[in-house]
């Protein structure tokens, strides 16, 4: 099979796509600020989907990179995160007995809007805000501002780490 590189008039190194990340991220901060539940849906699901496919293009760019370990999803769970929100968002079920998932299987346990009220005395006039948040299965909570703020920095951390420009 005869490979296609259509994207590359797009994009051209991981570190491209690392920065599309970085703005789908700071959408995703901005409509949860704004309090704007559709938006912060797309923007949501387009960092965890960019986030988590800049490991394709550190594969095509180093190949080499596949099979050391520790590989980036059991270092990072930041990582380990955007696989898992983009996965379910683009396939809705995750099927834990196929491919990636049986080496390393889903963190996310849960996917939550909470809702904070505000003290009237601290916002006259303002009603609840809510707040996205990932549960893991292994009890800690992100918020969606931590989920973009760690994995942004995870991957840099690894690049760095392994020479990706």
């Amino acid at each position: 099979m005869k490979e296609v590189k259509l994207l590359h008039a797009i994009y051209s190194r991981p570190s491209d796509l690392l920065a599309k990340a970085e703005q789908d991220g700071a959408e995703l901060i901005a409509a949860v600020a704004a309090q704007d539940k559709p938006r912060a849906r797309v923007a949501l699901f387009n960092f965890a989907v960019t986030a988590y496919h800049v490991w394709d293009w550190t594969k095509a760019v180093r190949p080499d990179l596949e099979g050391k370990r520790p590989h980036p999803l059991a270092q990072y769970t930041s990582l380990a995160i955007c696989r898992d929100l983009a996965n379910a968002s683009k396939h809705a079920v995750l099927q834990v007995t196929k491919g990636a998932y049986k080496r390393y299987p889903p963190v996310v346990q849960d996917f939550v809007v909470s809702v904070a009220p505000s003290p009237a005395a601290v916002e006259p006039g303002v009603g609840s805000r809510w707040r996205m948040k990932v549960q893991l299965k292994a009890g800690r909570r992100f918020t969606v501002e931590e989920l973009v703020s760690e994995t942004i920095r995870d991957w840099r951390q690894y690049f760095i780490a392994n020479g990706i420009k």
